[in-house]
């Protein structure tokens, strides 16, 4: 566990009277060796260690620019974007949650790529422009959304049924490399350089 989440994208957040505050003191003091995230997503109002937005399909990472209803970035935090990506290709009928209703919300997914090339060259897209943040902003990670497509959304790296794995590995790769790369190059010398799993 590298950090505490309290609110999910105010999934079950009580705005009236801000207690992220109060609640991020609790798990501080149940565990006060972690960096808490209050509110990874939507209603920041300033509690926890991270300035932490959600945008599809395009990241917004401790930059000077940001979405409603996330928050601007908060310099006194660190800059992290806690949920992008978001691109989806829908493959067929037989990857996919095979129930009607999961089906009509397929379209919903924040951005539908027609092949499998096209969704990897969106992904690259991406995660440059993630790298760019980092380079010239106050980004420091981010999340990709999602591991695994779920119900009728068809935006995971791999499909409903686990059997299709959408990413480029070798492209991948090479795009991780250079996040971790320009992170490093950023550190100052107290800091040490990221590696890469």
């Amino acid at each position: 566990i590298v950090t505490w989440v309290v609110y999910n994208e105010g999934w079950g957040q009580v705005i009236d009277g801000y207690p992220e505050f109060g609640l991020t003191d609790v798990v501080r003091s149940l565990d006060p060796t972690r960096l808490v995230d209050s509110t990874t997503g939507w209603y920041d109002h300033g509690a926890g260690d991270f300035s932490d937005n959600h945008h599809y399909a395009n990241a917004q990472c401790g930059t000077p620019w940001y979405s409603t209803a996330s928050s601007p970035y908060d310099p006194k935090r660190i800059g992290f974007q806690g949920e992008f990506g978001g691109i989806g290709e829908n493959t067929t009928i037989d990857h996919l949650w095979n129930v009607q209703a999961a089906i009509n919300t397929i379209n919903q997914t924040y951005e539908i790529d027609e092949t499998n090339d096209v969704w990897n060259a969106r992904a690259r897209f991406l995660l440059s422009e993630l790298r760019s943040q980092v380079e010239q902003y106050a980004c420091s990670g981010g999340v990709w959304t999602q591991t695994t497509d779920v119900e009728g959304e068809v935006n995971g790296l791999l499909t409903y049924d686990r059997r299709v794995l959408r990413p480029n590995v070798s492209q991948w790769q090479s795009d991780i490399k250079a996040l971790y790369d320009t992170a490093a190059a950023r550190t100052n010398g107290s800091t040490p350089a990221p590696h890469m799993l």
